[in-house]
């Protein structure tokens, strides 16, 4: 059975970013998304988990389970 390979596309949400432009968050996610893939876990086997403040919303920027 082939393994399948996840590209960044595949841990991104549909909602659209709301931090401020020039924001080290977007850097972060972008990050994310990438390492996420290159470990090769289904985005439904991962769940991310956020604090307070502006960089709180990551959850909703993942197509992963998550929370605040």
């Amino acid at each position: 059975m082939a393994e399948y390979k996840y590209t960044p596309a595949d841990f991104k949400s549909d909602q659209q970013v709301k931090w401020c432009p020039g924001c080290g968050d977007h850097f972060f996610l972008a990050s994310l998304h990438k390492a996420m893939a290159e470990i090769g876990v289904a985005p439904h086997n991962i769940a991310v988990i956020s604090g307070i403040g502006c960089s709180s919303r990551l959850p909703h920027y993942m197509n992963t389970y998550g929370m605040n």
